[in-house]
């Protein structure tokens, strides 16, 4: 079972709009036939890139996130904590840190869910892999991000 990271947004600058997220917190269910050959973009594959090395290292970016994605950051009085809390961070930074070097990283598909798209890459280290879903918002920026072991089938 692997640990999902989710930010999302209602906000706005890149044409790839996010998910709706259940009331349980994860995104809803793709609906059958959700997946979706793409022909993968380079300029999304190093900016998705870019934010997987940056929860590997724990040196991530708030700026490049939806304001509405800052919130999950910052602890919530009612609740006592921060869904990325410091502790949240550094778990996830050392489970992408025991991948060792990237060694690759590709898109495997593009699943539209409810109007959004979230892309899905594989990031190879030299010591193991993992899956990385992530969308953005129409202003480019970071609405949704989900970390998650390979599917073996």
């Amino acid at each position: 079972m692997g640990t999902r990271v989710f930010a999302r947004s209602d906000g706005s600058q890149s044409a790839q709009p996010g998910p709706v997220a259940s009331p349980s917190g994860s995104p809803a269910s793709p609906s059958p036939g959700a997946f979706a050959a793409s022909s993968p973009s380079p300029e999304l594959a190093a900016r998705a890139r870019a934010e997987f090395l940056a929860w590997q290292s724990g040196t991530i970016d708030l700026s490049r996130y939806s304001s509405d994605a800052h919130a999950q950051f910052i602890p919530d009085a009612a609740a006592g904590r921060a869904q990325f809390s410091a502790a949240f961070v550094a778990s996830r930074r050392a489970r992408l840190q025991s991948l060792g070097t990237l060694v690759s990283f590709t898109q495997l598909r593009k699943t539209t869910t409810q109007g959004a798209q979230i892309y899905v890459y594989r990031a190879i280290g030299d010591k193991g892999l993992e899956d990385m879903a992530i969308s953005w918002n129409e202003d480019g920026l970071v609405q949704y991000i989900a970390f998650l072991p390979p599917k073996t089938n």
